[in-house]
């Protein structure tokens, strides 16, 4: 849970410290903006539970709160900010991890096939300068919404698309700046089925005694032990080798 306790520290509670600190004197003075930075991860799930959820909450928390202003009628502006790749370095953060938290956590199972692609895309992003102009430019034309990339606003409308006809979650979407998503599955469906691979109950897999299995490597079972607190790994010995 530490990983969790150090993104909602950050992502969401930084947002909720700034506001509590800033909006009083904002509104005392007679004018003002506030702007929240969320990310597309606010708008289209997919980078990961404690990050997306965050995110979410702060375009949830940026329009109640643009909301709120105007049937006050008070003087302050606000935008949330939805960026997509941007050349920074989010790749590092944990060098900024708390030692008040512990260790910190091991990388995710998939981060061998992920984080090289990631980081390119990172690289390839926006300049923050230019990210800052479309802020700027928000803030005077008292714009709520700041985009960087259509083709994750796009992305976003895809999705709303997909909710409205009631349809389930896109597994395979393509997302801006990244492989296509079936190459990426193909990845990582081959890092979890290597050599030391655990079966497990319920996948794509051959059937057994009217059961399915999928195939899981033992980091990745040992990482989703630690995530969940699940104890299977202890009683689910189906250990193969390839």
């Amino acid at each position: 849970l530490s990983a969790w306790k150090w993104v909602l520290g950050v992502n969401l509670w930084g947002v909720i410290h700034g506001i509590r600190a800033f909006l009083p004197v904002l509104a005392a003075q007679g004018e003002g903006h506030i702007v929240n930075t969320a990310s597309v991860a606010g708008l289209v799930p997919g980078i990961g539970p404690s990050y997306d959820a965050t995110k979410h909450a702060v375009v949830a928390i940026s329009e109640d709160l643009y909301q709120a202003m105007n049937v006050a009628m008070l003087p302050v502006g606000v935008s949330v900010l939805c960026p997509g790749w941007v050349r920074t370095s989010i790749a590092q953060a944990d060098r900024n991890w708390s030692q008040g938290l512990g260790e910190v956590p091991a990388r995710a199972a998939t981060a061998e096939v992920m984080e090289p692609h990631v980081q390119r895309a990172i690289d390839e992003g926006m300049a923050p300068a230019a990210v800052a102009d479309l802020v700027a430019d928000a803030i005077t034309a008292n714009r709520f919404w700041v985009f960087t990339d259509p083709h994750f606003t796009q992305m976003a409308l895809d999705r709303w698309q997909r909710i409205a006809e009631g349809h389930n979650p896109q597994t395979d979407a393509d997302m801006p700046g990244l492989p296509p998503a079936k190459q990426l599955i193909a990845e990582i469906q081959q890092l979890l089925a290597g050599p030391g691979a655990l079966w497990l109950p319920g996948g794509p897999g051959p059937p057994a005694d009217g059961i399915t299995w999928s195939r899981m490597t033992t980091e990745a079972a040992e990482a989703v032990a630690t995530t969940t607190g699940s104890p299977w790994r202890a009683t689910h010995p189906w250990q193969v080798s390839n």
